[in-house]
């Protein structure tokens, strides 16, 4: 028996070692950049773009998949509106037994770039768990949430539309920045950092990559609660930052995502690389 339970530990061990060898090879940057950009994975396909990213926990165990998509302006209630979706679907080992969906769509005031609407959907096992309805009044500095109003501050932000922000924002220009953010209830403080830029030569382009600290806190109560502290590396493509690799301290432990295929474009251009 305890020869049996070694050869466990050594097996697991071993897949360990293999797995931490792997997310080290497949998180070099000029891996990600080649992989992407010169491979084929990038295409451009006029304003619009999707970028879908593998989820890791622990840098080491690939847990799920996400989807991250601006599906340009649509008509909702009388008004044109950008829309954003993002998709994850649980994808570990286990993710047969009670499998796990969840969609959030943003639609986003275009002159102002601020969201009016948020939707909320998670499905477990087949069933939806929850399905929630967020209203902005950003002009009136408060938001609907399941029929009950809430204070929000100045220029508040949902996840979906802080990564739009986030692709947008000239690093060159602002390095650091404070923003808000509400997706539920509680207020929360977004501290952006451009702590550096580092450029790639492949082939003959050069690349230019912002690494990028971000902080998230509640502003009242339980400020440790939902809290999340990141880095995140992007990719400067034209006038747009591609979210190539993040890694997150979070209330789940540590979350990493890495960009596997994207689809953006640029003015209207169609070029395939």
């Amino acid at each position: 028996m305890k020869k049996l339970f070694k050869l466990i530990f050594f097996v697991f061990l071993g897949l360990i070692i293999v797995l931490a060898i792997r997310e080290s090879y497949e998180n070099r940057m000029e891996r990600i950049i080649q992989k992407i950009v010169t491979r084929k994975k990038f295409k451009e396909v006029d304003e619009k773009f999707v970028l879908d990213f593998q989820v890791n926990y622990l840098n080491l165990f690939p847990i799920g998949k996400a989807s991250y998509a601006f599906e340009g302006a649509v008509e909702r209630e009388g008004r044109y509106l950008y829309q954003l979706k993002m998709t994850a679907e649980d994808k570990s080992i286990l993710s047969w037994l009670k499998p796990a969906k969840a969609m959030m769509i943003s639609y986003l005031d275009i002159s102002e770039m601020l969201p009016a609407y948020l939707f909320t959907e998670i499905e477990v096992d087949g069933k939806i768990k929850e399905k929630k309805g967020v209203v902005y009044y950003q002009e009136q500095g408060y938001m609907l949430s399941e029929g009950k109003r809430y204070l929000i501050l100045p220029s508040t932000y949902e996840p979906l539309s802080l990564v739009f922000y986030l692709m947008q924002m000239d690093f060159e220009l602002y390095k650091s920045k404070e923003l808000n953010l509400n997706s539920n209830q509680s207020n929360y403080r977004v501290n952006l950092d451009g702590q550096s830029k580092k450029e790639y030569k492949i082939g003959n382009n050069t690349y230019s990559v912002w690494e990028v600290d971000i902080s998230v806190r509640r502003r009242k109560g339980d400020v440790m609660r939902h809290s999340l502290e990141a880095k995140v590396y992007f990719l400067k493509w034209g006038n747009k930052n591609i979210p190539l690799l993040g890694k997150a301290f979070t209330n789940l432990g540590f979350l990493s995502f890495r960009i596997k295929n994207c689809l953006i474009g640029l003015m209207g251009n169609q070029n395939e690389f």
